[in-house]
C-alpha cells in the first residue's frame, strides 16, 4: 500500500479536467438531492452518482476531495486483490506481487487521476488461472 500511495499521491494536487466537468462539476445531481433522486430513478451507476453527491456534501467541489476518494477506492481494490491472490494461491509473496502490480499499474491513471474516473473501467480483460 505504501508503494501505491507513493506512486499515486501526486494526483491529489490535480484538478478537474475533461469529462469531470460534464459528469461532476456541472451536473446538478452532484450538488442537489432532488436532481440526484431523479437521476437515480432513470440513470445508471447509482453508487457512482451517490459517491459524487457525498463528496460534494463533505467538501464542496474540491478536486482534492474527489481525487482522494478515487485514490482510497483504488487502494481498497488493490488490498482486496492482494487478499484474494494470497488466499487463492496460498502464498504471501504472490499476494503482495499481485496487489502491488495492480496498485501501480499505469493503466489505472484515469480511474485515480480524474474526478469522474471512478466510473471508468479498464477495457482490458485480465485472466488469472487458479489451481
Amino acid at each position: 500500500m505504501a508503494v501505491a500511495l507513493a506512486a499515486w499521491a501526486p494526483v491529489l494536487s490535480g484538478g478537474f479536467r475533461f469529462d469531470d466537468y460534464g459528469n461532476v462539476v456541472h451536473d446538478p445531481a452532484t450538488r442537489d438531492g432532488a436532481a440526484l433522486l431523479e437521476r437515480l430513478l432513470r440513470g445508471v451507476r447509482p453508487l457512482t452518482r451517490i459517491s459524487y453527491f457525498l463528496d460534494h456534501a463533505a467538501s464542496g467541489l474540491s478536486p482534492r476531495a474527489f481525487l482522494a476518494t478515487n485514490l482510497t477506492l483504488h487502494l481498497a481494490t488493490s488490498w482486496l486483490l492482494f487478499a484474494l491472490a494470497r488466499r487463492r494461491l496460498d502464498s504471501l509473496a504472490a499476494g503482495v506481487l499481485a496487489g502491488a502490480l495492480f496498485a501501480v499499474q499505469p493503466a489505472h491513471d484515469a480511474v485515480v487521476a480524474y474526478g469522474s474516473g471512478r466510473s471508468a473501467r479498464n477495457r482490458r480483460r485480465i485472466t488469472i488461472r487458479m489451481r
